[in-house]
């Protein structure tokens, strides 16, 4: 007599544990992908979150350009003396003195280094209301200058003052 619930039994037992045995490695291998994939997709959304918010700064940036580009201007990257001769020379011209000369002095390092503070000595002659307009111009002009010390003498014979300035000029 055969056993024939026996062998059906057997038979179905063996399919079942060939389908685990074959289908269970690739069941873990699709958990394994989908927890990567739900992985990949938190980052992307972080990304996508910082980038948006990265462009939110640049455009703020860009509606603040024009106060960035004054900055820049008060403080500029190299502060060449030529520059400068040119700033104070067209201002001393504005306002009716003569600039007879100018030499620069030693430059110092504010702040590890970052902030440069240049000495430049200026020699004006003119009248005492010239400099006033002279020091209201150098106060109004964009760059970062600082009137450290002031020293005048007037000359009987000519009418004029003889105007020592020593200013600090500022530079990053």
């Amino acid at each position: 007599m055969r056993n024939y619930p026996l062998y059906i039994v057997i038979t179905f037992s063996l399919s079942l544990l060939l389908i685990f045995a074959l289908l269970l490695p690739e069941y873990r291998t699709l958990n394994y992908l989908k927890q990567n994939i739900f992985k990949k997709d938190f980052e992307l959304r972080s990304y996508e979150k910082h980038f948006q918010e990265l462009q939110g700064i640049l455009d703020e940036i860009k509606e603040k350009e024009e106060s960035f580009l004054k900055i820049e201007s008060a403080l500029p990257k190299d502060s060449s003396l030529t520059e400068l001769l040119n700033l104070f020379q067209k201002a001393a011209s504005r306002s009716g003195l003569i600039l007879e000369k100018v030499s620069p002095g030693p430059t110092s390092f504010i702040e590890k280094g970052e902030i440069k503070t240049s000495k430049v000595n200026l020699f004006l002659k003119g009248d005492y209301s010239d400099f006033k307009d002279f020091l209201s111009i150098i106060e109004s002009s964009a760059r970062l200058i600082e009137v450290d010390n002031i020293s005048f003498s007037y000359s009987e014979g000519k009418k004029l003052f003889n105007f020592n300035i020593i200013t600090g000029v500022h530079s990053y």
